[in-house]
């Protein structure tokens, strides 16, 4: 039930329209008006408003099952019927076979279903009664809906499933409590978070800890991507559950040290204790402090390289990078101060998609270095190894030649 002059949002080519204007016959006479039984006020049921302002009221009429219920920024999926409360059908999904989905808390429908919809359980059957306040206010949505109208609908919550992060399903993240009002900050790689951790799997509690770590470097506290990818979303003070599949938590592999199986999809509540930011790239006063700040980012890339650790090796140089890049240097002396460090540590990324196997990303790393030093010998010995790899036989020997020409000059 959509809060702007349609009650729902649905594709324009389904059929029949849910628009009020075209979806319904037009309603009965007052002669032939259909039989409410909800509509007295005596049979809405409780008020369900945090104040009690007896402007949304909530009719139980079949019970749910379990005790989980939607939160906000889930999506759930619902059948329902809307009506007058002379009981004239404005608009169902039922009548149409085809169940709603909406965002829930995100004010996508009317309020009243924001907050009579997340008080359900799965399952569950309600009467929805919305005062005007909740529903169409004092304009209505004509030519079905009148000004100031009362609302009723009964809503039946199918199913519901958490904001799919990943964007591939792979992990689903609903809020159990809001962060800190005001915070609008949320963490990014190099921000050192410190998080209370609870991971279950198949009812079981496998993890529970607190952990302060740098987001970004959470495999080395034993921490799964699809956690990191959770605090990236999250501020200070949220609760919140993720639902991760394996492709984001222990794959193929499992956990033997918490006892996860092979394949297996777990369970993470988060909860955010708090964070200390990562200098934000304005907030340096000198080039002198950015280069600084890239080279020692470099050695720790450089650790995690001969380590073996080819994907935090990469975020270091990706961040010391972005902060010595030509964009980031005001003058001409700072240019010259800041090229010989992101020169480095480009040629750095392509050795790391060199191991991992991604040759595109390679030769882009390198060809950025020849865009500003075409006759750099390290940068056209690596385009030559990228080329190995794909239909580059004439730069394979271009990039090599020169290199060797030049490195003999």
């Amino acid at each position: 039930m959509s809060n702007e002059a349609e009650p729902m949002n649905v594709e324009e080519d389904v059929a029949p329209s849910t628009d009020p204007a075209e979806a319904v016959p037009s309603p009965p006479s007052d002669t032939n008006l259909p039989e409410n039984p909800y509509a007295r006020e005596t049979e809405w049921g409780e008020d369900i408003t945090a104040e009690k302002t007896g402007q949304l009221y909530k009719r139980i009429l079949t019970e749910g099952s379990g005790d989980d219920r939607p939160m906000p920024d889930d999506n759930v999926i619902v059948h329902y019927t809307g009506r007058l409360l002379d009981g004239t059908v404005f608009d169902s999904s039922v009548e149409r076979g085809e169940p709603f989905n909406f965002t829930l808390g995100q004010g996508a429908v009317i309020k009243g279903w924001d907050e009579g919809v997340a008080t359900m359980l799965k399952g569950e059957k309600s009467l929805l009664t919305c005062k005007p306040e909740y529903a169409y206010g004092e304009k209505g949505s004509p030519p079905k809906i009148p000004a100031n109208a009362t609302l009723q609908f009964e809503v039946e919550l199918l199913s519901w499933q958490g904001d799919d992060i990943s964007k591939d399903g792979g992990v689903l993240m609903s809020m159990l409590q809001k962060g800190a009002e005001g915070d609008y900050f949320k963490p990014r790689d190099g921000t050192e978070v410190e998080v209370e951790l609870i991971g279950s799997h198949d009812g079981r509690v496998f993890d529970n800890r607190i952990e302060k770590f740098l987001l970004g470097e959470g495999c080395e506290h034993n921490i799964i991507e699809g956690v990191e990818l959770a605090l990236k979303k999250m501020k200070k003070t949220e609760r919140s559950k993720i639902t991760v599949a394996p492709k984001y938590g222990w794959g193929h592999e499992g956990s033997q040290e918490h006892g996860v199986p092979p394949d297996a999809t777990i369970i993470y509540e988060i909860f955010l204790i708090d964070y200390v930011k990562a200098k934000e790239s304005w907030e340096y006063d000198t080039a002198e402090e950015r280069k600084t700040d890239a080279e020692r980012l470099k050695e720790k890339g450089n650790t995690f390289f001969k380590a073996g650790k080819f994907v935090l090796a990469l975020k270091q140089y990706k961040r010391a990078a972005d902060l010595v890049s030509e964009s980031s240097a005001s003058t001409d002396e700072d240019k010259e101060l800041v090229s010989p460090i992101y020169r480095t540590v480009k040629l750095n990324e392509a050795a790391v998609h060199l191991q991992l196997k991604d040759y595109e990303k390679a030769k882009n790393a390198c060809d950025t270095v020849l865009g500003k030093d075409e006759k750099n010998t390290k940068a056209l010995y690596r385009r030559g190894q990228v080329c190995c790899h794909g239909d580059y036989v004439d730069l394979v020997i271009y990039s090599c030649s020169l290199g060797i020409l030049w490195y003999a000059r």
